[in-house]
């Protein structure tokens, strides 16, 4: 997943990657919180997981696993 965090300092972004959800908070009012499932209940997110903040982009990168 990649968002467009541009204007947002890392400082005030806070990503938890856990095995059903990915929950994104910013600590701005000009960009809403998302929190992402798997595309199906019976996937679960696996434990290779990680999220990098680079020029105003937000990555975060993940494996689905059956769960």
């Amino acid at each position: 997943m990649v968002i467009d965090t541009h204007g947002v300092p890392p400082e005030d972004i806070f990503v938890a990657i856990g095995s059903r959800t990915i929950t994104v908070e910013f600590d701005v009012d000009r960009y809403q919180d998302r929190c992402i499932r798997p595309p199906a209940s019976s996937l679960r997110f696996g434990d290779e997981r990680e999220a990098t903040y680079r020029n105003g982009i937000l990555t975060i990168s993940t494996r689905l696993i059956p769960g």
